[in-house]
C-alpha cells in the first residue's frame, strides 16, 4: 500500500513539472528572464546534479532549486561581474559551461546544445549591463594612468638632460 502512495506522489511531480515546464515560456515573470533545468558539478562533491535554475533580471542573480516545484532556492550565482564560457575540458559531460565569479568557478551542463545557446546568451546578456560600464571605467582608468605616467617620463628625461647640459 505505501509503494503505491509513494509510486502515486512520484507520478503527481512528475506531471506537476512537466506541466511547469510546458507552461514556463509562456507564464514568466516580469523579473525572470530565463528558466529550466541544468546540471551542477558541486563544489565538494564533484558529482553532478539536475537542478531548477532561474535568471532573476532585476536582481543580476541565477538561483537554482531542487527541482522546479521547491519553493526556497538552494543558493544564487552572482551575474552582475560573471564571467560565462563554454567548459571543454569536461570529457563526461556535454554541453558544459562555466560561470566565473570573484568568488567561484561554477561548473553547469545543459542538457542540450540549443539549450546550452540559450543559457550563456541569456547569462552574457545580463553580466554584460554591468561589464560594459565598468569596463568603460577602467579603461578609461588605464589611459589615465598610462598618460601620466608617459609625462613623468618625460618630465624626468627632460630634467637628467637639462641636468647633464646645464653641468657642462
Amino acid at each position: 500500500m505505501e509503494e503505491r502512495e509513494r509510486e502515486g506522489e512520484t507520478k503527481k511531480k512528475r506531471e506537476t513539472e512537466g506541466e511547469r515546464e510546458r507552461t514556463w515560456s509562456v507564464s514568466k515573470v516580469d523579473n525572470e528572464l530565463h528558466g529550466g533545468y541544468l546540471l551542477k558539478r558541486g563544489l565538494y562533491n564533484k558529482g553532478w546534479k539536475k537542478r531548477w535554475f532561474v535568471i532573476c533580471r532585476d536582481e543580476l542573480r541565477l538561483y537554482y532549486y531542487k527541482d522546479i516545484v521547491a519553493k526556497t532556492p538552494k543558493n544564487f550565482i552572482e551575474l552582475g561581474e560573471c564571467f560565462v564560457t563554454i567548459y571543454s575540458e569536461e570529457r563526461e559531460m556535454k554541453n558544459c559551461f562555466c560561470v566565473v565569479t570573484a568568488r567561484r568557478v561554477w561548473y553547469l551542463a545543459a542538457l542540450d546544445p540549443d539549450s546550452l545557446a540559450l543559457w550563456i546568451a541569456a547569462i552574457a546578456k545580463l553580466s554584460q549591463i554591468t561589464k560594459e560600464n565598468k569596463l568603460l571605467r577602467s579603461i578609461e582608468i588605464a589611459i589615465r594612468e598610462q598618460a601620466e605616467a608617459k609625462a613623468a617620463r618625460e618630465m624626468e628625461v627632460m630634467e637628467i638632460g637639462g641636468g647633464v647640459e646645464g653641468g657642462e
